[in-house]
């Protein structure tokens, strides 16, 4: 079990690095083959909507998603890769470093955001950012190799995710319905138990997928809000000086 831990925390580590270098290399390219932001004009944008001061709604949402930034740590599958972290030191250096990170990395995407309306005229794509890709996988060369580097890069962060929620899901029905009611099971037939949550878990996600005309990436406007409400607990537990010091369970309501 630890030699499998210490081997997806090194994958992790490994597609961390890919990401953020492809996602660094990105706006270096785009400004030096298409163009910048010092070369964009109000006037002659394709959704010149941009430049307009925001309505009250969107100022309230961009708030709100700010303080949900702070709280990204505390998704399931964030959750998950607690496991792999070596000592309770490096479980805190990894939390502040996600927490603070996120509003780093949220400038790159920004600017390919702004720049690659430019590039694709305002058009109304289904996946803006693969066109974005396409465009540049078109150029040949190092630009095309960015290209390859961040579409495969993202594939795989989508189904580490992926891989990570059905985990998260098929441990938690486990350990917390299953095997309560029935705790005298072997442990091969809890294994299969976990299995067979995985399996529901995934036809559901299916199902939900297809069915659904929003898609399943809606369900995040109450995802986030409820993965916050458990920051404060989680942060208390984690950075209190005594280690064996009790969260009141009203913590929560701070969040809330």
């Amino acid at each position: 079990m630890g030699r499998w831990v210490e081997q997806r925390g090194l994958d992790y580590s490994i597609q961390a690095v890919v990401m953020v270098f492809s996602f660094v290399a990105l706006p270096c390219v785009l400004a030096t083959k298409f163009t910048s932001w010092a070369d964009l004009n109000s006037s002659t944008y394709p959704r010149p909507q941009f430049y307009e001061t925001p309505s009250r709604k969107e100022q309230l949402e961009m708030w709100q998603l700010s303080i949900i930034v702070l709280s990204y740590f505390t998704l399931p599958h964030y959750i998950q890769r607690v496991y792999a972290a070596s000592d309770l030191r490096s479980l805190k250096v990894g939390v502040s470093i996600l927490t603070v990170s996120v509003w780093f990395t949220i400038l790159p995407a920004i600017y390919i955001g702004t720049v690659g309306v430019k590039i694709l005229d305002g058009a109304d794509t289904s996946s803006p950012f693969t066109s974005i890709i396409v465009k540049l996988m078109d150029l040949g060369g190092f630009s095309q190799a960015i290209g390859y580097i961040a579409l495969t890069a993202s594939l795989a962060a989508i189904m580490s995710t992926a891989d990570s929620l059905v985990i998260g899901i098929s441990q938690l029905v486990t350990s917390e319905i299953i095997y309560p009611f029935m705790p005298d099971e072997s442990p091969h037939a809890i294994a299969w138990s976990g299995r067979l949550a995985s399996l529901a878990t995934m036809i559901v996600a299916s199902l939900i997928g297809l069915a659904w005309r929003e898609g399943i990436t809606a369900l995040s406007r109450i995802q986030f809000p409820l993965s916050a409400q458990a920051a404060p607990a989680f942060l208390l537990g984690l950075y209190t000086p005594n280690e064996h010091y009790d969260c009141h369970p009203w913590s929560i309501a701070a969040a809330a």
